[in-house]
């Protein structure tokens, strides 16, 4: 009897047993010198990127390079992580860029732009390093502390150092132009006041929250139109979401909020909707502009870092007598510098990722998803596509819901579950 009841305990005892050394088995085979090396350039990157983009890059050339060399000890997480078609869309929008950079009015010039193609590998780095829950919170974690300093230092800035005059003082950080500073916190508010919403566990949505309301502050401090309209589209979707019916209160907390605002801030909000400002109405003749190139080189556009030559002949009278060197919308601008061919691939390359991230359920999906929209918003009324500090942290959350499919495949794989999120 003895014997029988141990062979039972045995028996109950060997599935999680198996379970235990199946995730083992997985963590060591993922912890290869590559892994560990890129994994590390990521975290450093997040460390540094809202600090010096020299830095930054440089972690990131690491992780690149890393990704080059062990290319083939990865190239089975790219299958299972289901990214063809997001693949194809990358791609094409790198061959394409190649090509109107050779074929345009300068092609050395259009042709040193294209380095900057090689950020679109940031996608494929973060599935090849971020490959399980637990590497991608280490790396928010990571970037969440760095961020919160940037975001305090920036409020400190504007009140004490800058004297706190509106508009005219805007807070901008560790970064050169405030518009980016604005973007930046944006995409740290919407992520990190998504987990909040979002988290099960307690001590994430708390520090979360924290993170939400410091970045929140910077990017109000900003003055950021287009990082104020991104964030309140990403809420807006998040409500239509999770709760439709709060949606009916959305104009009354709009109007609360601009009556409690200062008068910079009120100001500043109400001139979003006047075509009396020259930033407005600037932007609208960037517009036509960008339609009429369009018009003209419709298949290979003008050619990578052209616009800025283009303009002038293409600029509509009564119109700001200036070089733009971009037109302030992503859409616009890809299509007049690119042509519509490479405007296609790049919709399809975002088109894979909000499917992917659409299908997830977890915390990080949903505020990943969140925060390209916040990005793809504000990229309505700026380039931001064209501005590395802020294209970089988006491409690594592109690669986040591939990611994260790849860990549900191996886990179903090998018969462990995922970790709670």
């Amino acid at each position: 009897m003895n014997g029988q009841a141990s062979q039972t305990s045995s028996n109950h005892l060997s599935v999680p047993a198996v379970r235990q050394m199946a995730l083992v088995t997985r963590y060591l085979s993922s912890s290869s010198p590559f892994a560990w090396i890129g994994y590390g350039a990521l975290i450093g990157y997040a460390a540094t990127a809202p600090f010096s983009i020299l830095v930054s890059q440089s972690f990131l050339v690491v992780g690149l390079l890393t990704l080059a060399a062990g290319a083939p000890r990865v190239r089975c997480r790219f299958r299972t992580a289901r990214m063809g078609w997001f693949a194809a869309g990358t791609a094409g929008y790198a061959a394409t860029s190649v090509l109107s950079a050779a074929l345009s009015q300068s092609p050395a010039e259009s042709l040193a732009d294209c380095k900057s193609l090689l950020l679109l590998l940031l996608p494929f780095a973060a599935v090849a390093f971020l490959s399980d829950d637990r590497r991608w919170w280490g790396f928010i974690g990571t970037a969440a502390l760095s961020t919160s300093i940037a975001a305090l230092y920036g409020v400190y800035q504007y009140w004490f150092l800058l004297g706190a005059a509106g508009v005219s003082t805007r807070a901008h950080g560790f970064f050169s132009v405030w518009t980016t500073y604005g973007q930046f916190m944006m995409l740290a508010t919407v992520f990190a006041a998504t987990v909040t919403l979002s988290a099960v566990l307690r001590a994430r949505r708390i520090c979360a929250g924290v993170v939400a309301v410091c970045a929140g502050a910077a990017m109000g401090l900003s003055f950021v139109r287009g990082a104020w309209v991104g964030t309140a589209a990403a809420g807006g979707v998040f409500l239509t979401l999770r709760r439709p019916k709060l949606l009916a209160f959305g104009p009354l907390v709009l109007l609360y909020v601009l009556i409690l605002a200062p008068p910079s801030i009120f100001s500043r909000v109400m001139s979003i909707f006047s075509l009396r400002d020259e930033s407005n109405r600037d932007r609208i003749d960037m517009i036509r502009s960008g339609a009429r190139m369009i018009r003209d080189h419709p298949f290979l556009g003008v050619g990578p870092n052209m616009v800025g030559r283009a303009y002038m002949l293409y600029r509509m009278p009564g119109s700001f007598p200036r070089i733009n060197p971009h037109l302030h919308n992503n859409l616009v601008q890809i299509a007049a510098e690119r042509g519509i061919i490479a405007f296609g691939f790049w919709c399809l390359m975002l088109a894979a990722y909000l499917r992917q991230a659409w299908s997830g359920t977890s915390p990080l999906h949903r505020a990943s998803f969140l925060s390209v929209v916040s990005f793809l918003v504000a990229g309505l009324f700026d380039f931001n596509f064209g501005d590395s500090e802020i294209v970089m942290p988006v491409l690594v959350m592109l690669g986040l819901p591939f990611a994260l499919a790849h860990g549900d495949s191996s886990s179903s794989s090998d018969g462990t579950a995922r970790a709670t999120i």
